[in-house]
Parts: structure tokens; C-alpha cells; sequence
């Protein structure tokens, strides 16, 4: 599905493509931490991705650990 059409906003969605977040897919291989490196991509942003997945019985990819070790829990946003 592509993002354009998840109900996030013009401007949400618009971001996420130039990031080359195109589809559904994409969105989810993302963590919180790259997504929110995004330039317009705040903490509100991320709540609504977090509910749009969550329609999809989807999640973000868990964080990696800082030294690179096994991903820790995703980050919830409310």
C-alpha cells in the first residue's frame, strides 16, 4: 500500500518519499530513530505512523543498541 494512501498527512507522506519510504513495507522497516532523523518527522508524526501501523497489525523495527548488539524494544509514542 502506498504511503500516500495509509491517511497520514500530505506533508507526512510527501516526507516520507523523499526519504524513500514509498510503501507500506518500507514505513515498517523503519526504526523510530531513522525516522525521526527525518527533517519534518517529530514525535507527533510518529504517533500517527505508530497508529497507522497498528490498523496493520504492524510495528516499527526495534532500535539497535548503541554498540550494535541485539535491537532493543521499539519506542512507543503517545
Amino acid at each position: 500500500i502506498p504511503v500516500g494512501e495509509l491517511g497520514l498527512t500530505i506533508r507526512l507522506a510527501n516526507t516520507l518519499m523523499k526519504n524513500g519510504v514509498y510503501l507500506l513495507g518500507d514505513l515498517a522497516s523503519c526504526s523510530a530513530g531513522e525516522l525521526l532523523e527525518m527533517k519534518g518527522v517529530g514525535g507527533g508524526a510518529l504517533a500517527r505512523i505508530l497508529e497507522v501501523l497498528a490498523r496493520f497489525e504492524l510495528e516499527l523495527e526495534p532500535e539497535p543498541d548503541a554498540e550494535g548488539g541485539a535491537p532493543t524494544a521499539a519506542v512507543a509514542v503517545s
